[in-house]
């Protein structure tokens, strides 16, 4: 029995990866947008509305109208900013799906990630069930998602400071006719209030995020037919992980 061929470093395959996520986030942003948008419309509206009552006055307060009208032009350049920064995403190609060896994909990212888990002195565990039948996805697609969730993990460890320094990365067998490709830590985990909301865009678990890295990973996952769930690692910490249907190949007649 031969073994298998070493996983090759692909050195394009950060800048595909990274053009995946940006489209991908267009999904997210797409449904977050309205409510970016929304706000700085209805100061202008508000603001529009409080020129004309005063310039209906006896006695308009020049300075005051100044001053509204100068917060309309601040407000129009922040739902111009958001519209810009939506359009600056906008990929032109849809993705492809073809039959993929998860196992591959999986050893692809642990490749990708380890250097970066070094700086930080993180360890990565491969598990890898060997006898997988091939899922139909976008290989980029689901690779930049488990980059996303290997990094969220990441954050976890560094922010955690104390414990099991290392992540689990692996696959196995699902419920049914699924396969699943894990990532697991032990970091702080996610408080059971806070689970219901874990996948909106917008809602961060820290300080500093933005709240979108879980939302686009969430798209990420339909886009390839499969779905992306959380459950809390025992003893501490999470696990995320990626359902996805097996690939049945056509016969032909």
């Amino acid at each position: 029995m031969t073994e298998p061929a070493a996983p090759q470093v692909d050195f394009a395959l950060p800048a595909q990866l990274a053009r995946v996520s940006r489209e991908a986030a267009l999904t997210e942003l797409a449904g977050g947008i309205a409510h970016e948008i929304n706000q700085p419309l209805s100061a202008i509206a508000t603001y529009a509305q409080a020129c004309v009552r005063m310039l209906a006055g006896p006695a308009p307060d020049l300075q005051e109208i100044q001053a509204a009208l100068q917060q309309i032009t601040d407000q129009a350049l922040r739902a111009g900013d958001a519209i810009r920064s939506v359009r600056h995403q906008v990929g032109s190609k849809p993705s492809q799906r073809d039959a993929a060896n998860l196992n591959d994909l999986v050893a692809g990212v642990a490749l990708l990630i380890t250097p970066e888990l070094q700086r930080e002195r993180l360890g990565l565990v491969l598990e890898l069930e060997t006898d997988l039948q091939q899922v139909h996805v976008n290989r980029l697609g689901v690779q930049q998602l488990l980059l996303d969730l290997l990094r969220n993990a990441a954050d976890a460890l560094v922010d955690a400071q104390h414990g099991d320094r290392q992540i689990q990365l692996g696959t196995r067998h699902g419920d049914g006719d699924t396969v699943e490709v894990f990532v697991r830590d032990r970091g702080h985990g996610v408080a059971a209030e806070l689970r219901e909301r874990l996948f909106h865009p917008f809602f961060s678990t820290r300080r500093t995020g933005a709240g979108l890295g879980l939302a686009i990973a969430k798209s990420l996952a339909r886009s390839q037919g499969g779905t992306l769930l959380y459950r809390p690692n025992a003893p501490a910490g999470a696990e995320f992980y990626l359902s996805l249907p097996v690939h049945h190949k056509e016969v032909q007649t």
